[in-house]
């Protein structure tokens, strides 16, 4: 049994540093708190290094006391920044290499010495090459998850580093994340993303949607949900809305997004979107909401949930929530939303961009409340059966184990 020597007392448990950028609670970080929260606690000890004291996860990690946060403020490469200007638009990439080589040969080697730690699990693109590299200089094992869709400059990082000693083992959130990315067959593994169902039991929360915002209860309310960028589609939902409109006048047809902006990208995309909605004469239909720390209060308050991503999205943690909080989701046959929809009797899938296709399946369920009540049931079961946060967690944790041995 190791002793710690800067605590004078054994260690039983096998220690797994978490390494996280994000300084929100976007996808990835639910996902990583969730692990957090259903990890066995008997046999493996949580750290987890963020290069910000504040945010989110941070928080709600420590509110339940799920690990030790570490602040490495050297984390920080790799993340997006203002841009650099004049002579440091040119030192800048120097000095980043510079930091690279830091972090990953000097301060995070530093840490995972210090803590004893027994495994590095990457939950990020850039954490996943530094993570590698302190793997490799401390002869422990590291293992990627994989949340996201890499580019082409990324690509080249991870078939290099995927090939290293270090790197056991990844774990893509779908079927068709783990195609994308350039990793031996042996190494991939996957694990879908998980949520905890006592969180999303639509019988203890309080819809707040329609009574904030006046929406009738007989109103049709057609939902979106996530931050306001091109990629996810609204301009489309938004058209196809306007379609339904256009064939259902007598119809009290609502259309709600949910989600904020906090870059100057998503401000001119959600300023298209309002101009959008004014020039189809939508404005007493459309109502754009922002952000909201707790979304499900107003998910539960939609009878559909579109998800018009014209991109591929690595898993679809939204239309989770919303299929755990029984609530419909129609969402483009891009990314992993199949995998996360499964038949047609717990959702539907529209051809991607197929704004005439995406009218007409609202049109159906806002037809069809039977079929539309029947779906919501088989949505929520596919949901606890397929993507439970306790035995996905489970399965992340034998992994671990054989990574370790």
């Amino acid at each position: 049994m190791e002793m710690n020597s800067h605590f004078s007392e054994p260690i039983s448990k096998s220690r797994i540093l978490f390494l996280e950028q994000s300084l929100t609670h976007g996808g990835g970080a639910r996902s990583l708190f969730y692990i957090l929260r259903f990890l066995d606690k008997e046999q493996f000890e949580a750290f987890i290094a963020v290069p910000e004291k504040e945010g989110l996860l941070n928080t709600r990690v420590q509110e339940e006391k799920l690990a030790t946060i570490l602040y490495e403020p050297h984390l920080r490469i790799g993340m997006t920044s203002h841009q650099a200007r004049g002579f440091l638009r040119w030192i800048k990439p120097v000095l980043q290499v510079r930091d690279f080589i830091a972090v990953s040969f000097f301060y995070l080697p530093s840490l995972i010495r210090k803590h004893h730690i027994a495994l590095i699990h990457a939950n990020t693109t850039a954490t996943r090459f530094i993570g590698t590299i302190a793997g490799w200089v401390t002869k422990i094992p590291v293992i990627w998850h994989l949340r996201n869709v890499p580019d082409g400059l990324s690509r080249v990082g991870i078939a290099f580093f995927s090939r290293w000693s270090s790197l056991k083992s990844v774990i893509a959130v779908s079927e068709h994340t783990a195609k994308l990315f350039p990793v031996p067959s042996h190494k991939k593994n996957v694990v879908y993303n998980s949520i905890d169902f006592d969180e999303f039991d639509p019988t203890r929360i309080r819809s707040r949607l329609r009574e904030e915002y006046h929406i009738p209860l007989t109103a049709f309310v057609v939902g979106a949900c996530g931050r306001p960028l091109p990629k996810k589609g609204y301009h489309v939902l938004i058209t196809a809305v306007a379609e339904m409109i256009r064939q259902f006048p007598e119809k009290d047809i609502r259309c709600v997004i949910v989600g904020g902006q906090n870059s100057s990208k998503q401000q001119a995309y959600d300023a298209s979107l309002h101009a959008q909605v004014h020039s189809l004469a939508l404005i007493d239909r459309v109502i754009f909401i922002g952000f909201k720390s707790d979304v499900r209060p107003y998910v539960c308050g939609m009878d559909v949930l579109a998800i018009p991503s014209l991109w591929d999205e690595p898993f679809g943690r939204t239309a989770l929530e919303a299929m755990a909080l029984q609530v419909p989701v129609i969402g483009f046959r891009r990314g992993g939303i199949p995998e996360v929809i499964g038949d047609e009797g717990n959702g539907l899938i529209v051809e991607s961009g197929d704004v005439k296709g995406l009218a007409n399946a609202m049109i159906r369920l806002m037809n069809n409340p039977q079929e539309r009540a029947a779906m919501a049931q088989s949505a929520r079961r596919r949901a606890v059966t397929h993507f439970d946060a306790f035995t996905k967690t489970r399965a992340i944790e034998d992994i671990f184990k054989l990574a370790m041995q």
